[in-house]
């Protein structure tokens, strides 16, 4: 599987950072998204530079939905909201539920605390965020 729009384009209004995995750590925001097919896209930072996904070894930067796997866990404490959204995301982290029954809420409180509702981590599509 190749990182597509549909799964950058819900993090756009919320700052998504992306960096590399190598020993010179670089991280930009995303600003802006230009496509042309799927996968042929363009990314803009905040500082206007302008990246073709495909040719550059960025990644996004996410939270693995494992952190919340455990409903008294230090990530999901740290979210700050209230509890049926968090038993919401824990069922979804555990694999009780699928994405399509997250509460509109809880997938907004995901997509603007970076957390991985794609499963791109674990394809390696994108970077842990620690």
């Amino acid at each position: 599987m190749k990182l597509e729009v549909k799964h950058l384009v819900p993090y756009l209004p919320y700052e998504l950072k992306f960096g590399s995995g190598n020993q010179k750590y670089y991280e930009f925001v995303l600003s802006g998204i230009d496509f042309y097919t799927r996968t042929d896209i363009q990314i803009r930072t905040s500082g206007n530079r302008i990246y073709n996904i495909s040719d550059i070894k960025f990644k996004p930067l996410l939270h693995p939905l494992s952190d919340y796997a455990d409903i008294n866990s230090d990530a999901m404490n740290s979210l700050n909201c209230d509890m049926s959204e968090q038993i919401n995301l824990n069922e979804f982290a555990i694999g009780y539920i699928c994405l399509g029954s997250l509460y509109q809420s809880t997938y907004e409180l995901c997509l603007k605390n970076h957390i991985d509702v794609f499963g791109l981590i674990d394809q390696g599509l994108a970077l842990p965020l620690i």
